[in-house]
């Protein structure tokens, strides 16, 4: 029996190739700005998704030189899925700055990195000639959304010229071909093994032909990454220097996003011309809420002044850390506009830092320069790693005197560095230095030692106030 008509059409048009169809433009956010660091400024224009694209320059100042920040864009990755989508631009980097590239991410409901690709391993250093990068990701069946943008490392100016975002065209056969995520335990791994070999601090105290051996046959046995994370803290824990560590992708979506005290922060007169500031750890690093924080403490501060005549008392023993510059920048009436402090890196090279530092401009302005009232720190075995940061920078501060108990031995500045699969690691590269350039990096000594506090007696505190009053009858004020 001979075919239909239709039938024939039929069998003709299926035995056709699948037609292409074009991509729907995405709605894309408007770019922000990235980073720890508000030092970080971001010039956008144009469109990733026109022919010309888009331009962007972004510029930094007074930031560490290992510090990231860029640009970000993103969109909803649902009509993206199973295509390939590739991310390009001309990069280019003033002299002096450590490194621009571009980077692109396929992330799932809840946040988690699905697939990943970085320019990175190939970054345009600054005074090399600008050159083409680009990055090729197929969007994961589960991805929900994408997000994408350009990072520069350290100071100076980075520019992206005609970044563009192009999607492939997709077939009828690409909506049900289930994509596979482009992050592998051994990039996870192979990522850490370059980034902690690069920035440690200690990075030359451990065996790297072992340690990477050891590293990557972990990531070769792992069948996800997550199980590869393990293997990486033990990584951090040949470094030895105590505070390097490695977040989940859970952890460091909400590190990024969000802000919390360990405690409520608490400004008071404890009467006889004595104010005292309960200063909690600050954990996140959302800006508002960092500029919320230090705007409160310092206008509490500078309000209970005129009942401070003699001195204040700071109580950083109950301080684990978290991240300090809302914290300086709230104590900036007592610190003052000068250097208070500063890190220092394994090639001798140093940063200062300043409070109000990477915290918006209007942060803690003092209406009223404190910065030659007495000061007595209270330390404890409790106070870590930014809480004896905040206490570094009143050593050596004129009219100034710490009591209690060594602080817990984690005085030095962690970097954060982005995982392909969304981790963190929270990286030790520099010791903190006081104003002076004297450097720590252990457990910070009180000028005067005295027992725990208990139930019944504060014996820091009554140490503290004995000075503060002591000094003020000697000073005559």
């Amino acid at each position: 029996m001979r075919p239909t008509i239709a039938a024939s059409l039929f069998l003709l048009i299926a035995s056709l190739p699948a037609v292409a169809e074009p991509p729907a433009p995405l709605a894309l956010q408007a770019w922000v700005s990235i980073g720890m660091n508000t030092n970080f400024a971001l010039d956008a224009s144009g469109d990733v998704q026109s022919a010309a694209g888009a331009n962007i320059v972004i510029r930094a100042r007074h930031v560490d030189a290992r510090q990231f920040g860029g640009a970000l864009n993103g969109a909803d990755a649902q009509t993206l899925q199973g295509r390939q989508v590739v991310l390009s631009a001309h990069l280019s980097a003033d002299t002096g700055t450590r490194g621009t590239s571009l980077w692109l991410r396929a992330d799932d409901s809840n946040g988690r990195s699905l697939a990943f690709a970085s320019s990175g391993d190939k970054p345009i250093v600054g005074g090399e000639e600008p050159a083409l990068r680009q990055l090729s990701l197929r969007i994961p069946a589960a991805a929900q959304r994408i997000v994408f943008g350009v990072g520069m490392n350290g100071n100076g100016r980075a520019q992206a010229q005609q970044l563009r975002l192009d999607i492939q065209a997709s077939t009828a056969t690409d909506s049900s071909t289930p994509a596979r995520s482009t992050t592998t335990p051994r990039e996870v791994a192979d990522a850490a093994i370059a980034i902690v070999r690069a920035n440690a601090l200690k990075s030359g105290t451990v065996d790297w032909d072992k340690a990477s051996t050891s590293l990557l046959a972990a990531a070769d046995r792992a069948s996800t990454t997550a199980e590869i994370h393990a293997p990486i803290r033990q990584l951090l824990g040949m470094l030895g220097d105590g505070h390097s560590a490695l977040i989940s992708p859970d952890a460091a979506q909400e590190h990024s996003r969000t802000a919390k005290t360990a405690s409520a922060a608490e400004v008071k007169s404890l009467g006889s011309g004595i104010g005292y500031v309960q200063m909690p750890a600050f954990v996140g690093r959302e800006a508002q809420a960092s500029l919320a924080f230090a705007n409160a403490i310092a206008t509490h501060i500078e309000h209970l002044a005129p009942q401070a005549s003699v001195g204040w008392v700071l109580d950083l023993r109950s301080n684990g850390g978290g991240n300090m510059w809302p914290m300086l920048a709230a104590l900036k009436p007592l610190l003052g506009s000068g250097i208070v402090g500063g890190a220092r890196f394994a090639d001798g090279k140093s940063i200062d830092w300043r409070a109000g530092d990477r915290i918006d401009d209007t942060a803690a302005a003092p209406r009223k320069d404190l910065s030659s009232a007495r000061v007595a720190v209270l330390l404890g075995s409790r106070t870590a790693s930014s809480g004896e940061a905040v206490a570094v920078a009143f050593h050596g501060r004129p009219q100034s005197r710490s009591f209690g108990q060594a602080s817990a031995g984690r005085s030095s500045i962690n970097s954060s560095y982005p995982l392909p699969d969304g981790s963190l690691l929270l990286l030790t590269t520099a010791l903190d230095i006081d104003r002076n350039g004297v450097v720590f990096g252990g457990p910070l000594q009180p000028d005067e030692a005295t027992a725990a506090a208990d139930a019944n007696a504060d014996p820091a505190l009554a140490a503290a106030t004995a000075w503060l009053t002591r000094q003020h009858s000697q000073s005559g004020d």
